[in-house]
């Protein structure tokens, strides 16, 4: 196929097996990133969970998003993502997720613990550099009651 692509790998080859440099075997774990990811336990999953947070949950809508939040009974918070088909096509509404997931995941520390976080992200959202939203999502967690208060 003249104009396609190619490449070719080359591997050597000692007559005692595969050639692999000798560094390679001893690998320092202490640079090795540890996983970063959102744990399923840290995940609203169910579709009753994001009802119930609709439903029975406080609401603070910013211009980048609509948050409900709900006690779960838990030692942690979980973190639920909507993104409806009006904020645009499947690569715009995952971007959205990812930004709001990393949002999360960056500043967990200073998020209140034991609430479902269901986040309804509006097309602002998309506007703003993502290191920006970390910061918002700290100031929405801020604008739900505290626990125990009558407003």
């Amino acid at each position: 196929m003249e104009g396609a692509p190619s490449f070719v790998v080359v591997v050597a080859r000692a007559a005692s097996g595969w050639h692999l440099p000798e560094n390679l075997n001893r690998l320092d774990t202490s640079t090795l990133l540890k996983p970063q990811g959102l744990p399923p336990a840290h995940r609203v999953r169910k579709r009753r969970d994001f009802e119930r947070a609709y439903a029975e949950g406080d609401k603070v809508v910013m211009p980048e998003f609509a948050l409900f939040a709900r006690a779960n009974g838990m030692d942690h918070s979980r973190l639920g993502i909507t993104t409806t088909r009006k904020l645009g096509n499947a690569v715009t509404r995952n971007r959205a997720r990812r930004i709001v997931r990393e949002a999360y995941r960056t500043h967990r520390e200073h998020l209140p613990l034991g609430l479902d976080l269901v986040f309804v992200v509006r097309s602002p959202l998309l506007q703003r550099p993502a290191e920006e939203v970390g910061p918002i999502l700290v100031r929405a967690t801020d604008k739900l009651p505290k626990e125990g208060s009558t407003t």
